[in-house]
């Protein structure tokens, strides 16, 4: 016992050492062009903005929503999205944890396998930081738990007055999953198929099962019902579905082929996609065994064989292969592979997750040692622009911004008093102008230059909208856009300049 005490409080030791030396470099990376897009939108939310009508969202409003929420609970600043992004991470390790506790691994073990799942995370891009993936992950694997429940009260012939209520308490969480992305509903569907092979054949199990169903259906009819009558009530209803009708056929064609896809999802994340081998492994046996009927103890291991199935079926087949769609299952294969040692007592498991978990943190480019150096200028400056130049991650994307230039663009524009509708962001990085500035878009097409190669067929619709706008300036990206771009608004008077940035009036001024 002593033994097994010590090892565990190295492990707490271990963790608390890895978060202080991650967490700050953290908080002072930049956020990613997608975060931007969200939370001007949760920030049309907070003054009363018409969502749907006003801006082009295809998505479901969920994360707009969240990052509204923490706009209005914890302010404005970047650190605040990352802050409340790094609770969002924590919760989910913390239900991965409670669920190896229900598959058998011990207390130490538990603790070990805490450094690898955090180190994943925090040592990612920024890309991956922030992103509805794996906020929608939160309450899924919540909705996860409870499921859990329902099966061994099942099989334990439990008192099943509970059974509906806990139903409609599951579907409310993965209804708060599918606001965020709908594409969770794949992962929650096999985990239920998994769940009626376990519990099906237990004493009143299919009268449990069908009480359940019910439940979990007006759980997700009722968050389905916030969000249609949000619609009917700001007046986007018809304009969502037009806008859906209309745009979503050129957004989705997007996606590149399945083969590249899938072999997206074991590299994108190098070398952390090869987890993927041994938890595809250990989810096609587990998903045998919830076949057969196999109950009693073997509830999580099967349960979670099949969510995590189901999610990377959906980051494989329905999404385009970005770092953050496939980092929730690159989670949920360590934690299968992790659980699944807990079920058959192999405790080098462990062991070996955290030595690999080593070797990949030490491979990674947020682990150099010329990037850990500015551990200590996080303490003293947060989030400057210059730290967040040498922070990113993700420089080789053209629109990672250069945030010294960015912030000497600001600067002009203060200078001019713009207000609201008055600035057009209109490559892919000079979208953070309108939230350093604080001020609404002119129109409702965000980064219009990546929105006009992607609606390619909307592009006149596009640069009418804006060039019938308020706006009085626009600012451009030479560095995506070229050293010599054609027509609008290039070829407006340039008032400004800041490096690969240009600030051109518009609107005849």
């Amino acid at each position: 016992m002593p033994n097994r005490w010590r090892l565990e409080a190295s492990a707490w030791l271990a963790l608390a050492a890895l978060l202080a030396l991650l967490v700050p470099l953290f908080l002072c990376m930049p956020l990613t062009v997608d975060v931007a897009f969200y939370d001007l939108c949760g920030r049309h939310v907070l003054r009363a903005g018409a969502l749907e009508r006003d801006v082009l969202l295809l998505q479901l409003p969920g994360m707009p929503w969240a990052l509204a929420g923490v706009r209005a609970l914890l302010g404005k600043s970047a650190g605040a999205v990352r802050a409340t992004d790094l609770a969002v991470v924590a919760g989910v390790v913390a239900l991965l944890l409670l669920w190896l506790r229900a598959a058998g691994v011990g207390r130490a073990g538990r603790a070990w396998l805490a450094l690898p799942l955090f180190a994943l995370y925090l040592t990612t891009t920024e890309w991956c930081h922030a992103q509805p993936d794996t906020w929608m992950l939160l309450p899924a694997l919540a909705a996860l738990h409870l499921r859990r429940r329902q099966v061994e009260d099942a099989t334990r012939d439990a008192a099943s007055r509970t059974v509906f209520g806990r139903g409609v308490l599951e579907g409310l969480c993965w209804g708060a999953g599918c606001l965020i992305k709908p594409y969770v509903v794949v992962p929650g569907a096999l985990a239920w198929l998994a769940a009626a092979a376990l519990a099906g054949r237990a004493p009143d199990g299919r009268r449990r099962l069908a009480r359940s169903a019910a439940g979990v259906l007006a759980g997700g009819l009722l968050v389905g019902a916030v969000w249609l009558g949000a619609l009917a009530v700001t007046g986007g209803w018809a304009v969502y579905w037009h806008n859906w009708s209309t745009f979503s056929r050129e957004f989705y064609s997007m996606a590149p082929p399945v083969a590249s896809r899938a072999r997206d999802v074991f590299f994108r994340l190098a070398p952390w996609g090869l987890l993927h081998v041994p938890a595809l492994l250990i989810a096609s046996a587990s998903l045998i065994r919830a076949a057969r009927g196999r109950a009693a103890g073997d509830a999580a291991l099967p349960l979670l064989g099949a969510f995590y199935l189901g999610w990377f079926v959906q980051a494989v087949l329905l999404q385009g292969q970005f770092p953050y769609h496939v980092l929730p299952a690159a989670l949920l294969a360590l934690a299968l592979i992790a659980a699944w040692s807990g079920a058959t007592r192999r405790r080098w498991v462990p062991a070996a997750l955290v030595g690999f978990g080593v070797v990949a943190v030490a491979v990674q480019p947020s682990c150099q040692p010329a990037r850990l150096a500015l551990w200590g200028r996080c303490w003293r400056e947060g989030g400057s622009a210059e730290l967040k130049n040498r922070l990113t991650l993700d420089g080789a994307y053209h629109f990672a911004p250069d945030w010294v230039e960015l912030e000497d663009v600001a600067a002009y524009l203060r200078s001019q008093e713009v207000g609201d509708g008055e600035v057009i962001g209109y490559n892919l990085s000079t979208t953070h102008l309108l939230t350093l500035l604080d001020v609404e878009p002119p129109g409702r097409f965000l980064y219009p230059s990546t929105m006009s190669n992607i609606f390619r067929s909307h592009r006149a619709t596009i640069a009418r909208e804006l060039r019938a706008s308020a706006a009085r300036f626009a600012v451009t990206d030479l560095r995506e856009s070229g050293a010599d771009p054609p027509g609008w608004p290039y070829s407006e008077p340039v008032v400004f300049r800041a490096g690969r940035y240009a600030v051109h009036r518009v609107g005849g001024e």
